[in-house]
């Protein structure tokens, strides 16, 4: 249940938030690299690890 939790904020994060954090910028360059789900997954992870 965390993963999912985790996975659905990285996802928030990326499409509705409007404002703009070092985080989703993070997020964001890896998404231009190698794909939005792969983004999505290593915020999830990265947001398991900050918190």
């Amino acid at each position: 249940m965390m993963r999912a939790v985790l996975y659905e904020a990285a996802q928030v994060l990326l499409t509705r938030v409007q404002k703009w954090s070092w985080l989703k910028a993070w997020a964001m360059n890896v998404a231009r690299r190698r794909g939005l789900q792969k983004a999505i997954v290593a915020l999830a992870r990265r947001l398991a690890v900050a918190c």
